[in-house]
C-alpha cells in the first residue's frame, strides 16, 4: 500500500526506489538517500543548509510539530525536498502518521521564498554538505496537479 502512495517520478528515480525498498525498520531502505542516510537525517540538512538548526530530531507521530513558522521561516524549510522527506521521516516513526498537505505546510511561507521550479533552493546559492544528497523522490512538486 505504501508503494502506491508514491508519486510519479522518473524511470531511473522508481527503479532505484524499487530495488531499495525492504521492510527493515524503523526507516524502509527506499526512503534512504545514496548515502544511505534516513530521511529524518536528510531533512535536518536540508534545514539546516538555509542556517536553520535542528538538533537530532527523534520522528514525532505528527508532522505539524515541523511546520515551518516564526524563525524557522526560510527557503529551505519551505521548499519541496523539506516536505517531502519530514513526510516520509513520520513513516519512520509510525506506520500511520499525521501528515500535514502541502498547503498546510507553507501557510506561512511567503511567496518569494517557496519556489515553483525547484524542490530546493540551490538556485539561490543553498548548498547541503557534500556528505548528503536529496533522494529523488523528495524532488517531486507538491504543486503539480499530477503529483
Amino acid at each position: 500500500p505504501l508503494l502506491l502512495s508514491i508519486p510519479q517520478y522518473s524511470l531511473s528515480c522508481l527503479l532505484s526506489v524499487l530495488q531499495r525498498m525492504s521492510v527493515s525498520t524503523p526507516c524502509p531502505s527506499w526512503t534512504e538517500n545514496k548515502k544511505n542516510q534516513t530521511p529524518c537525517e536528510v531533512a535536518r540538512e536540508v534545514d539546516n543548509g538555509c542556517l536553520y538548526s535542528f538538533a537530532i530530531m527523534p520522528p514525532p507521530s505528527s508532522e505539524q510539530a515541523f511546520i515551518p513558522s516564526g524563525s524557522n521561516v526560510t527557503a529551505c524549510t519551505c521548499s519541496w525536498a523539506s516536505y517531502n522527506l519530514f513526510s516520509a521521516c513520520m513513516f519512520c516513526a509510525s506506520s500511520s502518521p499525521t501528515l500535514v498537505s502541502w498547503d498546510e505546510w507553507t501557510a506561512n511561507c511567503p511567496t518569494n521564498i517557496t519556489s515553483t521550479t525547484t524542490y530546493f533552493p540551490s538556485n539561490a546559492g543553498v548548498t547541503l554538505p557534500s556528505n548528503t544528497s536529496i533522494p529523488c523522490y523528495a524532488g517531486s512538486n507538491r504543486t503539480s496537479k499530477n503529483y
